[in-house]
């Protein structure tokens, strides 16, 4: 599904993030961590070309299913964009198979989110964002789980989830400066500061501010009222709609040092090894929307990679992450 996406984390909303290693927790920044295409030829067991649909970028591989392909070269040609990949099958310990037109193509950047500062123990964390972007299409029985660990024998990565137990806000402004919106629909309803932290986003495609996102800094129960910590370029126009989406994850300084689990809205660490080891998104039953991933909700992957103090190198210590799910309850 186009609609599912994967995001680096950064500490600061609505920015990019171009360093992977620097995907610590937080918001979900602007940058994907893996673009898709889809497959526009049928690839057999021994072709050493791969069609798709569009241009990935600079890529060293490519996922389709479970195969891992590594990229020799891309050129784009064709009267529609299409992209010719040049490929090397079963240099990752994967076997060719054969794959259909239409199939996900993944781009894969190995070695961009691990690198080699490691905590004393050997250890090393990271932080990807996934998110419903679909405006209205729900995602059920939402599970992630690990395709493929690495090849490192001295190397264990694990994953774990940290999923916001409330769900997205949608309301529409009464009253609007630069740096507030009322909506008096909801006075009384919530506490004071209930919203503190979360992320504003102006949700009217008739608004100037459309798309415009700002952090929370208070919100006051008896009026309704959202205070941002900084200004809107303009007021928002009156029954103009937005959105307050969910919490950020929790956010380490660096990746040496470990993130809280198995707390809460935090799953314990778990190797998860294919679809029957997955994590439900609702693992701790608390959700307010269960295993149900709804429009622009987002839930977040932590990665743990443990290296073992005896081990001479730390490559291959990739892994291929997936979710599973289904379209209709």
């Amino acid at each position: 599904m186009a609609d599912l996406k994967f995001y680096l984390t950064s500490p600061e909303p609505n920015v990019t993030q171009p360093f992977a290693a620097q995907s610590l927790g937080g918001f979900a920044s602007l940058t994907e961590y893996s673009v898709n295409a889809l497959l526009t030829e049928p690839l057999d067991h021994i072709n050493q070309n791969v069609l798709i649909s569009n241009n990935l970028g600079t890529i060293q591989a490519v996922l389709i299913d479970d195969e891992i392909i590594f990229v020799d070269s891309s050129q784009v040609f064709g009267a529609y964009g299409d992209e010719l990949l040049t490929v090397q099958r079963g240099q990752y310990a994967t076997s060719p198979k054969f794959h259909i037109i239409g199939d996900t193509v993944y781009a894969q950047n190995t070695g961009n989110l691990f690198n080699n500062s490691l905590s004393l123990s050997g250890t090393q964390y990271r932080c990807i964002a996934i998110k419903n972007t679909s405006s209205s299409d729900v995602l059920y029985n939402v599970q992630i789980y690990i395709k493929n660990g690495g090849q490192n024998p001295n190397s264990i990565i694990q994953i774990a989830l940290e999923v916001p137990l409330s769900g997205v806000f949608y309301g529409s402004a009464t009253l609007s400066t630069s740096i507030s919106i009322t909506d008096s629909s909801i006075q009384n309803v919530y506490p004071d500061n209930t919203f503190v932290g979360q992320l504003l986003v102006v949700d009217d495609p008739l608004s100037v501010d459309y798309n415009i996102a700002r952090p929370i800094a208070s919100f006051d129960g008896p009026s309704g009222t959202f205070t941002f910590v900084n200004s809107m370029a303009f007021p928002l126009e009156t029954n103009a709609n937005f959105r307050v989406e969910q919490p950020s994850s929790q956010n380490i300084v660096t990746g040496r040092v470990s993130p809280v689990f198995n707390t809460g809205n935090v799953s314990d660490l778990s190797t998860a090894l294919g679809v029957s080891n997955a994590i439900s998104i609702n693992f701790s039953g608390s959700r307010i929307n269960g295993s149900s991933l709804l429009p622009n909700e987002v839930v977040y992957l932590w990665i743990e990679r443990d290296v073992s103090n005896n081990s001479d190198t730390y490559v291959n210590n990739g892994l291929v992450f997936t979710v599973n799910y289904k379209t209709t309850s």
